[in-house]
């Protein structure tokens, strides 16, 4: 009889990352199977030394390496168990990475672990650990086009740009201020986001007559050793990768300063309900993510670091609102929002049913921009008519009503605070992340307060809830 599988232990992987490529080793598998060697990657972050005509320090240089060395081995740490094919959902691993390093003293320090250790488990909630050692040849990144050719002469400001709704708003936003240098950086992983990208900077350039200039940067891997379903899909790590290069290029242009841009109801990301813990809701945006994450930043670079986000205390709707972004018009289609993106099979830029593309309809009906929202470019139209949610879709829209619902009953208590941190526990640790540092703790319960009841407000007034009460009806 074959000894059952120990469902409480969490997978296990090793990662060397060589200079021809990294290995792989899964402990617990038997035979050397899932094990790999020689796996490539890549990450154009020497575009960062061309675009300032400066090369990158030795700890800069192994920051970045570190980065998306973090990545691959994220992506490569499925939670679930490889010996099982279905079930056994682990949430929590433990990963072990080997990296050869310049700066190794640094990187070997405790202080230096313990940081980065705070800042990885606020977004995967997995047991990190590295080995540094030695590396022998100096890396030398650079590159032969410069961004910014001429010196700089107005003050700097350095801002992720994904190419998704909010970080467009935030573009726009953002370049209603005169006499900036704008500088959007984008991670890039494959063409259609490059694209997309470079079309929504178009636009914007069309629209402003302000000194904009965008800085993509590609990494990821080159011919994957694995099957794609066996890889991680939830790509936590993506956020550590993503600050990093922004903060890095921030650092090289002089400033103290990473702005990201995301609606409140989106940083926060409140469990829709009980069963969604831990690592089940991102933490890209969260400022339980950035504080540690900038306290990291600061003792890699020796100095003072904030991550920004102007959007903290703004639904999406009220944050398209600001932005002004009627003047775009049909072109907002160019932005992303969907969860998939990109699927190829929907043959459509968004789904339409994920709990992205529904956040993204409500708000673009909030901000009064729905005659610019067609449903003709979602692969499924929740407010047609004609649109009758399959289990799943359905799933998403009950518990965007759920979970307003309680919002709702929890905001008309007598002492709200303490009835939705009840139901919601992380506000907690959201308030104590935000306070009381940049703002008063009693100022930051008002606007947390507010955005909730604001994100209720706009829920209840989107017109695709009909969908759910055509179904909920039929059944």
């Amino acid at each position: 009889m074959k000894s059952s599988i120990e469902q409480s232990v969490s997978p296990e992987y090793h990662f060397d990352f060589r200079e021809l490529g990294v290995q792989r080793i899964v402990p617990a598998l038997p035979g050397n199977d899932r094990n790999f060697d020689g796996q490539e990657y890549f990450a154009d972050y020497g575009r960062i030394a061309g675009a300032f005509g400066c090369p990158l320090s030795d700890r800069m240089a192994d920051w970045a390496e570190l980065a998306v060395a973090i990545y691959i081995a994220d992506r490569f740490s499925p939670r679930r168990d490889l010996r099982v094919r279905r079930g056994l959902g682990h949430r929590r691993r433990n990963i072990k990475v080997r990296l050869a390093v310049q700066d190794l003293q640094f990187w070997q320090s405790k202080k230096t672990q313990k940081l980065l250790g705070d800042a990885l488990w606020s977004l995967t909630e997995d047991e990190w650990s590295f080995e540094f050692i030695q590396r022998g040849v100096r890396l030398a990144p650079c590159a032969q086009d410069f961004l910014l050719a001429e010196k700089i002469t107005t003050p700097v400001r350095v801002a992720l740009f994904s190419g998704g709704l909010d970080s467009f708003a935030g573009a726009a936003y953002q370049l209603q201020i005169p006499d900036l240098t704008h500088i959007f950086v984008s991670g890039v992983t494959h063409g259609r986001m490059e694209v997309g990208q470079q079309q929504q900077m178009a636009l914007l350039r069309d629209s402003f007559s302000a000194n904009i200039s965008p800085l993509q940067i590609w990494y990821g891997l080159k011919d994957k050793k694995v099957p794609d379903k066996t890889l991680e899909r939830s790509q936590r790590s993506r956020a550590f990768m993503h600050v990093t290069l922004g903060a890095i290029v921030a650092l090289q242009a002089g400033v103290s300063e990473l702005y990201m841009y995301e609606n409140g109801y989106g940083a926060l990301n409140l469990p829709f309900n009980a069963t969604q813990v831990g690592i089940e809701t991102s933490k890209a945006a969260s400022p339980v993510f950035h504080r540690p994450m900038e306290n990291f930043i600061e003792l890699v670079s020796g100095a003072p670091f904030k991550i920004v986000n102007p959007f903290l205390f703004l639904t999406k709707g009220q944050a398209l609102r600001s932005a002004r972004l009627e003047k775009f018009g049909l072109n907002l289609a160019e932005t992303f929002s969907c969860d998939r993106f990109p699927d190829w099979r929907e043959g459509k830029p968004q789904c339409g049913t994920c709990a992205s593309c529904i956040l993204r309809r409500l708000s673009l009906e909030a901000a009064d921009l729905a005659d610019f929202d067609s449903g003709e470019n979602y692969a499924r139209d929740v407010k047609s008519e004609s649109f009758t949610p399959d289990d799943s879709s359905a799933s998403i829209l009950s518990n965007y009503e759920e979970q307003a619902d309680i919002l709702d009953k929890a905001l008309r208590q007598e002492k709200p605070w303490q009835a939705l941190a009840s139901d919601f526990p992380e506000l907690f640790e959201i308030e104590y992340a935000i306070a009381p540092d940049q703002h008063p703790e009693d100022k930051v319960r008002e606007a947390l307060l507010q955005l909730l009841k604001n994100q209720v407000k706009e829920w209840r007034a989107f017109s695709g809830r009909e969908t759910m009460h055509r179904f909920m009806t039929a059944a």
